[in-house]
């Protein structure tokens, strides 16, 4: 269950935001327990709708509820952090049945930020009847032979295969 809080600054010295106070965080750890009492009347059409696979889900041995809370701040007051501390403790008293994830922000931007990087892939490949250009970008460009690229289709992915600036290219002599 995924709880998001966007609160305005208070004030120019803390200009991400704040964390959600403990009356907020309250409806969030309410909604939770109804959830886990099957108290579904206070739910949006959207959870009604989907309530066999919710029931099933709560069926189901071994399920566990993560819980995320994410805002704009960096800290979660300590009234809110501890009444979400003791809604996992309290869940998950014979078995953990219940995690906590508290997302700030530079964690919603470092994983922001890491879903936009591309991945690197180091490899060595020999290139035959190549060239190279040092504008607009410095590139080295040719050919390979099509089993070698059937390999590194299997061993890489066949989305993975464009050569990136991890990569290492070896032109043939």
């Amino acid at each position: 269950m995924v709880q998001s809080k966007f609160k305005r600054p208070r004030d120019a010295a803390n200009p991400q935001g704040t964390g959600p106070d403990q009356g907020e965080t309250l409806k969030f750890t309410n909604g939770v327990k109804a959830l886990i009492e099957r108290r579904f009347d206070g739910y949006n059409a959207a959870i009604r709708n989907r309530l066999d696979e919710v029931e099933e889900a709560l069926d189901t041995s071994g399920v566990k509820i993560c819980l995320v809370l994410t805002f704009l701040g960096e800290t979660l007051d300590r009234h809110a952090s501890d009444d979400l501390a003791t809604l996992v403790a309290d869940t998950s008293k014979l078995a953990e049945h219940m995690s906590l994830e508290i997302v700030g922000l530079s964690r919603t931007y470092d994983w922001l930020v890491s879903e936009q990087a591309p991945n690197t892939i180091d490899i060595e490949i020999t290139l035959e009847n190549w060239a190279s250009i040092t504008t607009p970008r410095k590139a080295i460009y040719g050919q390979i032979k099509g089993e070698e690229l059937a390999r590194l289709s299997v061993r890489m992915g066949r989305h993975s295969l464009s050569a990136t600036s991890g990569s290492t290219l070896a032109p043939s002599a």
